[in-house]
């Protein structure tokens, strides 16, 4: 009897946390949130000349581009914000859409309409399409991610949310 007792008693919570992952991930916006957590760019091979530039096997090229353009961008931002980033940022550099799309925290992959780059969770994430189509807004697009990335390394992830997004945006245009 004490043992059913106390099955009974460890199987409810361990169903009700299921249960609430479950539901937790049957939204699309935690689904893309928790992929962007686990495919972090922090976990790809950096670059050899500049370790804040990691790059999925392939885009090598791409990633040498992105860190010749990095201290420049970076130095941009730090005279427009007035300080320093709070710690070095990482940039991830993507070959494939799925694999941009998987490490984004949006779920979306490029194509016309979407994102080119995403600064999530302090770090940066650049877009394939950047290297191949639109290598011409390359550099904008990195100092405007990098933009977003500064005020996440300042204020936390949670608070940078709370903050109005035509100032986030505007602020990212302005540099």
């Amino acid at each position: 009897m004490r043992r059913r007792i106390f099955w009974k008693v460890a199987a409810v919570p361990a169903v009700l946390i299921v249960a609430g992952i479950g539901a937790v991930l049957s939204f699309p916006v935690a689904r893309h949130v928790v992929s962007g957590l686990w495919n972090l760019p922090d976990r790809l091979p950096a670059l050899a000349a500049n370790s804040q530039v990691h790059y999925e096997p392939g885009a090598e090229a791409y990633a040498g581009d992105v860190a010749a353009l990095l201290p420049a961008a970076i130095a941009q931002i730090e005279a427009v914000h007035g300080r320093g980033f709070a710690h070095p940022v990482i940039v991830g550099v993507y070959r494939t859409p799925e694999a941009y799309a998987a490490a984004n925290g949006r779920g979306a992959a490029g194509g016309p309409t979407g994102p080119r780059g995403v600064a999530f969770y302090g770090r940066v994430n650049l877009s394939p399409e950047l290297f191949q189509q639109e290598r011409q807004r390359l550099p904008a697009i990195l100092t405007h991610e990098l933009s977003h990335a500064h005020i996440q390394g300042w204020l936390g992830v949670l608070d940078y949310t709370r903050l109005p997004k035509w100032f986030k945006e505007g602020l990212g245009v302005m540099v």
